[in-house]
């Protein structure tokens, strides 16, 4: 069962912490991303960075380029067709510190988890990986609209999302936070949507005013200041015309600033070459976004919380909500077949890594139920059974996953059984290893 970690990720993109942004530190201030000389990556609010690239006429007296991003395809975790993620650059020590690892889990005899410690470490995403989830996971009832929560509240924010594309998604440890940056080719509008742990208690203007604060001392002027109140929100807008030697490039600038319960939310919308007919695009967004004071999170919602616990091993919290996600599904299906499969196959593993094997049965039982076609439903059965020490039922499940191995969804591996620390016990056994040869076949 735990070769799996290889692919468990398959369909959740993983976000790479290198050193991580303050969200607040510099305000919230749109950041870029900038190569430097030595090959690393840093963001910048400064518009004269990689932004300025892509327009005509304007060009920066240095080589700017996008950072690589990962091809996470080679690892099994990303499906043909989906663009790998991008790589978020972070430099916040309380962000950077990685998320606290829970206790390991024992499953099967003592003995046998003991020799399985060394496999497993070599095969599970780094602790300090933190999971986001594709921007459509289920058919939403209205696509121009995005909703973003957490795990633990009843609240969400929603906003107009037409046009927008997503360019990076980034948690901080144990879900206490989350940021989206968002692009719109269609508009040339940036927009970034932050959510993180309240410091201190404060008004929303009160956050508004501390975040302005911060942005008066960074190195360009500012023109047209405004700060307001509106609706739900305390908003501070401005233009930057010139940045240093280049010369009109007219940003303009929206920040929103909300406190809600223990958490800040903020939004960030800019867009260079900045003009009047422009103000629309601002002002329709600004009306449009909002906190949802009652909120009950979607199936998509919950899989995503589960699989971020999943992934940083926290297999009791992604029981949780993977067992709520599924309850959904059973009433009102509506995520995509390949992410209820990824939903039951993670549940049934979380609680065989959890030494459930009961509860693991019966998931993947009720998943062979419903998709009987889909081979590592049998596999990680098979591996349940061994670790039970049941051969003949781990055997026959073998025997089924290899059957229906063309079912596999693509982007997946199809497993190593013979270095599965799952069938550890077994490596010895004649029929074993004519199974295991049978089903590399």
């Amino acid at each position: 069962m735990n070769r799996r970690w290889q692919s468990a990720g398959r369909f959740i993109i993983l976000v790479f912490p290198l050193a991580f942004l303050n969200f607040h530190d510099e305000a919230c201030a749109q950041y870029y991303k900038t190569k430097n000389k030595d090959g690393s990556v840093s963001f910048s609010d400064n518009p004269a960075s990689s932004i300025l690239e892509r327009i005509p006429g304007k060009e920066t007296t240095k080589s700017i380029e996008e950072p690589g991003k990962p091809d996470l395809r080679d690892a099994g975790r990303i499906p043909e067709g989906q663009s790998p993620p991008s790589t978020v650059i972070p430099d916040n020590p309380a962000v950077n510190a990685s998320p606290k690892e829970p206790a390991e889990k024992k499953i099967g005899t003592p003995e046998d988890s003991k020799k399985r410690r060394s496999p497993e470490a070599s095969r599970t995403p780094k602790k300090e990986s933190t999971p986001s989830l594709p921007q459509k996971v289920a058919e939403e009832l209205n696509p121009d609209l995005m909703k973003i929560s957490m795990p633990g509240k009843n609240w969400a924010m929603e906003f107009n999302f037409r046009d927008f594309q997503v360019e990076d998604m980034s948690i901080l440890p144990d879900y206490k936070g989350r940021r989206i940056m968002a692009t719109s080719k269609k508009t040339n509008l940036i927009l970034s949507v932050s959510f993180t742990p309240a410091p201190r208690k404060s008004s929303h203007k009160e956050f508004r005013d501390e975040a302005w604060e911060r942005l008066e001392r960074l190195p360009f002027k500012r023109d047209s200041v405004k700060k307001y109140e509106a609706d739900q929100w305390a908003i501070l807008e401005y233009v930057v015309k010139d940045v240093k030697e280049i010369k009109d490039v007219n940003q303009k600038n929206v920040f929103a600033y909300r406190v809600q319960e223990d958490t800040w939310i903020d939004f960030h919308l800019s867009k260079v070459l900045y003009t009047a007919a422009d103000e629309r695009l601002f002002k329709e967004f600004v009306a449009s976004a909002k906190v949802l004071d009652s909120f009950t999170p979607s199936s998509a919602d919950l899989f995503g919380y589960g699989s971020y616990f999943y992934l940083n091993k926290d297999y009791e919290k992604a029981i949780v909500y993977y067992e709520k996600a599924l309850e959904q599904e059973k009433q009102t299906p509506r995520l995509q077949k390949k992410f209820w499969i990824v939903l039951v196959d993670n549940l049934g593993m979380a609680y065989g890594l959890s030494g459930n094997l009961k509860m693991a049965e019966r998931t993947l039982q009720y998943g062979i139920a419903k998709d009987p076609t889909y081979p590592l439903f049998y596999y990680n059965l098979a591996c349940a059974y061994a670790e039970a020490n049941d051969l003949d039922r781990a055997l026959i499940n073998l025997a089924k996953a290899g059957e229906y191995k063309a079912n596999m969804i693509p982007g997946e591996k199809w497993p190593e059984v013979a270095a599965d620390p799952s069938f550890k016990r077994f490596q010895e056994n004649k029929r074993f290893i004519e199974a295991a040869n049978k089903f590399l076949r």
